[in-house]
């Protein structure tokens, strides 16, 4: 699981921009963990704002530090550059600003501290959003 709380700002009508930091803990067992954190800015054009549903696009680049430690306690870490290209929807709940969000898309890595090809992975995210001013 990836936890990645973001505070968003609107920018016009249309348009927002999110700071998210991110952080992820994966063990398999006891002989391996990965331990992924980083800070993801991304942008997020809505085609429709609808009262109910508001479908957007959305754009992501960052930093993630990666954190591997093995069965036989050998560290090692890597860093890499990420960018993404998502499509959502923003499901109204209530009429206090709270949102269901949901989006699909891809997002592509390159490692900063060794040569390798681009890494490409379909990623998907489902989370609340609480809006505290009016869109």
């Amino acid at each position: 699981m990836l936890i990645a709380p973001g505070v968003n700002l609107a920018v016009g009508d249309k348009t927002e921009l999110s700071l998210l930091p991110v952080y992820r803990y994966y063990q398999a067992g006891s002989s391996y963990k990965n331990i992924n954190f980083g800070l993801q800015l991304a942008g997020k054009y809505y085609l429709s704002t609808a009262n109910k549903m508001d479908p957007y696009v959305s754009v992501l680049s960052g930093y993630l530090k990666e954190k591997v430690i093995s069965e036989n306690n050998t560290n090692n870490r890597y860093d890499y550059f990420t960018f993404g290209a998502l499509e959502g929807n923003e499901l109204a709940l209530g009429q206090k600003g709270w949102s269901f969000d949901f989006n699909v898309g891809l997002v592509f890595s390159q490692p900063l501290s060794y040569s390798s090809s681009l890494n490409i992975f379909p990623a998907y995210s489902v989370g609340l959003k609480k809006r505290f001013l009016k869109k």
